[in-house]
C-alpha cells in the first residue's frame, strides 16, 4: 500500500510537528471520539490545568533553593528533605510537569540555559521545615531538571502522532485528503480503533495484525 503523503514528508523532516497534529486533528474528528481530539489540542495549545497530564510530560528534578543560614546567604543549593516528610510535600517539589504545547516547548528547547520550574511561595516554609539542610530563611526555590527533556518530549510526541498515523492508514487507506470513511464499520470496531489510539498515547504498544493487541509495554527556561 502506498504511504500517505504527509507520512513520508514528515518523516523526511518536512512537515513541522505542529502542523502535522493540525493534519491528525482532522482525521480523528471523523472517529467522533472527543478525548482525542482533546489530546491533540491540547498537545498543540498546552494543557490547562483541570487536564490530566501524560506521563511522558512529567519528569524528576533537583530541589534548590536560595536561603540564609544565619548571616550567610547560600544560593542554589540543593535541598535533600528529611525522611518523614509529609508525601504532599514531596509530591510538590520532586518533579516537573510540562504543560506548554508544542511551539513553547520548541523555544525552551533553544533557550540555552537551566529549566527549572519555581515553587510557590506559600511552600516555601513547609521545605525550609523538612529539609535535611541547615537554614534560618529560606528565600526562594525551584525544582531543577535537565535542559535535554523538552526535546525527549517533543520527540515523543512526534512518535506518537507518527504511530497513530500509521494506525489509521493501515485501517483506513491513504489518508492525503485528510478524511476517513467510517461508513463500512461498526461502533464496535470504531471504539477498538478509537481504544488502539489511546493505548498508544499512553505509552502502551499495540502490535498490527488482523487481530491487534496489547503488549506490556510554570516552567522556566
Amino acid at each position: 500500500m502506498a504511504k500517505s503523503k504527509m507520512l513520508k514528508e514528515f518523516a523526511q523532516n518536512k512537515i513541522e510537528l505542529e502542523s502535522l497534529l493540525k493534519q491528525l486533528k482532522l482525521l480523528l474528528v471523523d472517529l467522533g471520539k472527543e478525548e482525542l481530539v482533546d489530546w491533540v489540542n491540547y498537545e498543540i495549545e498546552g494543557y490547562p490545568a483541570n487536564a490530566n497530564l501524560p506521563e511522558y510530560r512529567e519528569y524528576p528534578g533537583i530541589l534548590k533553593g536560595t536561603f540564609l543560614n544565619y548571616h550567610t546567604q547560600c544560593s542554589n543549593v540543593p535541598i535533600p528533605l528529611k525522611p518523614n516528610s509529609p508525601e504532599v510535600v514531596k509530591e510538590c517539589t520532586s518533579k516537573v510537569s510540562f504543560r506548554e504545547g508544542v511551539t513553547a516547548l520548541k523555544k525552551l528547547q533553544t533557550s540555552n540555559g537551566k529549566i527549572s520550574a519555581s515553587i510557590p511561595g506559600d511552600l516555601l516554609f513547609s521545605i525550609q521545615k523538612y529539609s535535611a539542610v541547615s537554614m534560618t530563611y529560606l528565600m526562594s526555590a525551584d525544582i531543577v531538571v535537565s535542559d535535554t527533556i523538552p526535546n525527549s518530549i517533543l520527540s515523543t510526541i512526534e512518535n506518537k502522532a507518527m504511530d497513530i498515523l500509521i494506525l489509521l492508514e493501515k485501517e483506513f487507506g491513504c489518508l492525503d485528503d485528510l478524511s476517513i470513511d467510517i461508513s463500512e464499520r461498526d461502533e464496535k470496531e470504531i471504539e477498538q480503533i478509537a481504544n488502539n489510539i489511546t493505548i498508544i498515547i499512553n505509552d502502551n504498544h499495540i502490535e498490527m495484525g488482523n487481530d491487534n493487541t496489547i503488549k506490556n509495554s510554570t516552567i522556566n527556561g
